[in-house]
């Protein structure tokens, strides 16, 4: 009789770490799986603009006047206290350029521009080419930036969170050392990348972060808007009872065992 109660104990026990891990893994069987040996890259990426971008783009010229017009400044706002005559103003700053569903935005003087799918180095010659020489006599220096460039990252790890890149450039090792790194229930192996294209695409990848390879994937480094989810393991699974279904699953063993052992008592 103490056999059965063990079987029947541990059979529960697996059934309810199975049914617990499925509930709490978040996108299950999303993404496909990609051989890093086989996608080497070479170069360092750079940052590829995507609709929803928000963009800084600055021209500079020897005689700043003469680059004014494709410099504008938002308007300060200035605010009067009431019942004083105090009054505060918020500092200019730099017009921003949201790249709309089309790839486009309006730039000063040119009007719409196609910028979704550049580079920020081909973006930065391409509104060159458009200004000099056909607005501008000396040859100007572009400089632009994606202000929004940040990745998320969530699941099992200390910190989870969205990350603000200020360089653009950002590595996934990078990303999970700001979050506090993986806890100690989180996959190693099976790291969830959730990727946009510059159209608003989302692709899912898994990648395995013991992978010696992963140093030279494409998927190394990150690029804005990126998810990753650190899904958790089957210990943790097993150890998310507290407040959950399983607690069920264990109140059911617990009765079904004194059930149990109350027949052979009772057949003694």
């Amino acid at each position: 009789m103490k056999r059965i109660l063990f079987i029947l104990s541990i059979a529960f026990l697996s059934l309810s770490s199975c049914k617990s891990y499925k509930k709490i893994v978040y996108f299950q069987e999303a993404g496909q799986s990609i051989s890093q040996a086989e996608s080497q890259q070479d170069i360092l990426p750079e940052p590829i603009i995507k609709n929803g971008d928000l963009l800084l783009i600055t021209v500079n010229t020897e005689s700043p006047d003469a680059a004014l017009p494709f410099n504008p400044t938002l308007i300060p706002d200035i605010t009067e206290l009431k019942g004083s005559s105090v009054k505060t103003t918020t500092m200019a700053t730099p017009q921003t350029y949201l790249v709309d569903g089309n790839g486009e935005i309006p730039f000063p003087i040119i009007g719409k521009l196609k910028v979704g799918g550049l580079t920020r180095s081909q973006l930065e010659l391409f509104v060159k080419e458009q200004i000099y020489p056909r607005f501008l006599k000396e040859s100007p220096m572009v400089v632009a930036k994606i202000i929004n460039f940040n990745v998320s990252i969530m699941g099992e790890v200390a910190r989870p969170g969205s990350i603000q890149v200020n360089n653009e450039r950002i590595t996934i090792t990078s990303a999970i050392a700001q979050a506090g790194d993986l806890t100690i229930y989180g996959r190693r192996d099976n790291i969830l990348l959730i990727r946009e294209d510059q159209k608003g695409k989302r692709t899912g990848y898994r990648i395995d972060l013991t992978d010696k390879n992963l140093i030279n994937s494409p998927f190394y480094f990150l690029q804005q808007n990126d998810v990753l989810y650190i899904e958790p393991n089957k210990t943790k699974s097993r150890t998310s009872v507290i407040g959950s279904a399983e607690t069920l699953s264990f109140t059911i063993v617990g009765t079904l065992i004194s059930i149990i052992s109350l027949i052979a008592t009772l057949t003694r």
